[in-house]
């Protein structure tokens, strides 16, 4: 058999044993760190829409199985939103509404879902008409 200058695992003998652990691992770390920091900081958007579309549904749920004055756990979203009602109240607001509001209407849109209407309304003050999944600054639609 003649020397090729290859070993088995297709790396060539002049030290590569450091030289293709340390590739793999930076090609490792390439493609895990970007992943892990996606997950680690969700966008608030849709995450908080998201959170509401659950909050209605369990609210309906709730309603559905007939429990009595059912209520949701207020979650919180990286102080960005804000959750309405502050009690939980699978009822809504005084305007029947579950909200996220947003703590920089700006940058990121209130959402509301009305438990009466099943209505999916934002709003926010943003620059322009369409901002983060929001068809209008006010009255809009979820997108």
């Amino acid at each position: 058999m003649s020397d090729t200058g290859k070993r088995g695992n297709g790396c060539i003998k002049s030290g590569c044993e450091f030289g293709c652990l340390t590739l793999f691992v930076f090609v490792a770390i390439a493609i895990i760190i970007p992943q892990v920091t996606v997950i680690k900081k969700r966008a608030p958007v849709p995450h908080a829409i998201n959170t509401v579309n659950v909050i209605a549904k369990e609210c309906l749920v709730k309603k559905s199985n007939g429990e009595e004055n059912p209520t949701f756990t207020v979650p919180k979203i990286d102080n960005i939103y804000t959750f309405l009602p502050a009690s939980g109240n699978c009822d809504g607001d005084e305007n029947n509404l579950l909200s996220a509001v947003s703590k920089d209407p700006s940058r990121y849109p209130t959402f509301s879902y009305n438990v009466e209407t099943r209505e999916k309304t934002c709003i926010h003050d943003g620059p322009n008409e369409e901002l983060h999944a929001c068809s209008a600054r006010r009255n809009g639609e979820w997108k």
